[in-house]
């Protein structure tokens, strides 16, 4: 994802000053900076962001939907073996390798085979046909998807966007501020962090939004 020109911190910056009342010379200089860094750490972290949930559970409606239709064609005579698949290892829908092999040269597949025909190809005298069944790999597909999301919300962990944005504002204010860093929420630290957020992340944080991630900026 390319970054805009635009850098949306800018009307944020003599705002930023007057709280942390930083007006030592360099101060503005190396707020800008630590602003550009933050928030093109900030820019790189949204384009990651999670799917929304909605996504999830159209897929696995559709995935669920997709197995019981086939289920229903696989009950009529001639189309008993349409969940079973046969592909050329190698061909760019399958692949096939040993223990070692795995080991040694690992296994990948191109996201996006350029494939003319899905005709099965002659298979040649030393190839290897791999042999498929199409359920089951539905099955597989949704049951990885619900693991990872599961596994990516675990725990309510802190969201690492706004753990940053608190580092990198405290890395000036104790450089820049004559006020020392507190956890009081109505400090001028935590006005200062609030506001640094607000710059780089384009969100408005709630009054206190950002104590627990305070707290543990302090610790360090």
């Amino acid at each position: 994802m390319k970054q805009p020109d635009y850098r949306p911190y800018t009307p944020y910056i003599d705002s930023l000053l007057k709280v942390a009342d930083a007006h030592a010379p360099g101060a503005r200089a190396e707020l800008e900076q630590t602003l550009e860094i933050a928030w093109a750490l900030a820019f790189t972290l949204k384009s990651r962001e999670r799917p929304p949930v909605d996504l999830f559970k159209q897929i696995q409606n559709h995935l669920r939907q997709t197995i019981a239709l086939l289920e229903r064609l696989e009950k009529h005579a001639d189309w008993s073996g349409v969940c079973f698949e046969r592909y050329i290892a190698g061909a760019g829908i399958a692949e096939a390798v040993t223990t070692r092999e795995l080991f040694e040269k690992g296994i990948a597949l191109p996201r996006h085979p350029k494939i003319d025909h899905y005709d099965i190809p002659t298979l040649p005298a030393d190839g290897r046909l791999v042999a498929v069944n199409v359920k089951e790999v539905l099955r597989r597909v949704g049951f990885k998807i619900e693991r990872q999301r599961e596994k990516s919300t675990r725990g309510g962990q802190p969201k690492k966007d706004h753990a940053d944005s608190v580092s990198y504002a405290k890395q000036f204010f104790v450089r820049h501020s004559p006020h020392r860093p507190s956890t009081n929420p109505d400090g001028k630290f935590a006005q200062f962090c609030e506001l640094f957020f607000r710059a780089v992340s384009g969100t408005t944080m709630k009054t206190g939004g950002l104590d627990w991630h305070i707290r543990e900026a302090l610790k360090r």
